[in-house]
């Protein structure tokens, strides 16, 4: 996974889908995360176990001073939904949780999310609120109906101002289009006061220690004779 600019303006990361076949005619692409603007960069994360139920891509996603990690994922419809599957998704969200920028995944999951009472989809939501996230569906997001594909994003930081679906006529499958506000929050000045322990004498320290009522209460029992 290489970045490429295009333009000045484009910058592209993929990973195309690996071909089975010597047939040059086909292989439905892959995926790919792509950033338009002067002020925009993306940068490859690498994943160190790529899945093998699901394709992934990782990005770093800079915007002016505004970072951010993205995670485009796709499960394939036409295969039935694994416990591997979870298990490998696990790994993506125990390692995108080290990160304290925003996250987002955006994933096709081909998993009927409207449907509460789905085994899979349960563990889904499940395995999401365990991670502390949230996933964010806006309803039918397939020509045929059906919410298959969402945007989840941390619970508290990071959620995007809306989740919206759109028809632009290139698949089955809608445009899920969602925005975030790429303003970094001004920090506050916080004073913290400390002991310089660093320039702490031990020896010192020791030898004030052993003088002390703590380590000799028998010296410093007050008398009790008369006088």
């Amino acid at each position: 996974m290489t970045p490429t600019a295009l333009f000045s303006v484009v910058c592209v990361v993929d990973r195309p889908r690996q071909r089975l076949t010597d047939d040059m005619s086909v292989n439905h692409g892959g995926i790919v995360v792509i950033a338009r603007g002067d002020d925009v960069s993306l940068s490859p994360i690498a994943i160190a176990d790529q899945p093998t139920t699901f394709e992934a891509v990782c990005v770093r996603a800079v915007i002016g001073l505004f970072t951010a990690v993205v995670v485009a994922l796709y499960r394939s419809g036409s295969v039935a939904v694994r416990q591997k599957f979870c298990d490998e998704l696990a790994t993506i969200l125990d390692y995108v949780a080290t990160y304290q920028d925003p996250v987002y995944i955006v994933s096709d999951f081909n998993i009927r999310l409207a449907l509460p009472d789905d085994p899979h989809t349960e563990q889904l939501q499940t395995m999401v609120e365990w991670y502390g996230l949230k996933l964010h569906a806006a309803g039918p997001t397939h020509q045929l109906g059906g919410t298959l594909d969402a945007v989840i994003t941390h619970s508290v930081t990071g959620q995007p101002q809306y989740v919206a679906v759109e028809d632009v006529g290139l698949s089955g499958h809608l445009l899920l289009r969602w925005v975030v506000s790429t303003t970094r929050d001004t920090s506050s000045l916080v004073t913290v006061t400390s002991s310089p322990w660093r320039q702490l004498d031990m020896q010192l320290f020791r030898c004030s220690l052993s003088a002390s009522r703590l380590c000799r209460p028998a010296a410093f029992v007050p008398s009790t004779a008369p006088p």
